[in-house]
């Protein structure tokens, strides 16, 4: 969030608020795939580190 610009904080943190409400992993895996179509040409690190990072990030499924 540190590079994005105020203008655009508030869209990306709507597009990311989805795979914070999946209910199973399978849902909230879209959403990032989503997210980074929208947002990799203008914030290519945001998208790509929700890309890579999936495996850490999706661990409150399991709760």
């Amino acid at each position: 969030m540190r590079y994005v610009t105020e203008k655009n904080k508030y869209l990306l943190i709507e597009d990311l608020k989805p795979v914070y409400k999946a209910v199973i992993e399978e849902i909230g895996y879209e959403n990032p795939l989503s997210f980074e179509e929208k947002w990799s040409n203008k914030y290519p690190l945001a998208a790509k580190s929700w890309m890579d990072k999936w495996t850490n990030l999706s661990t409150f499924f399991e709760y």
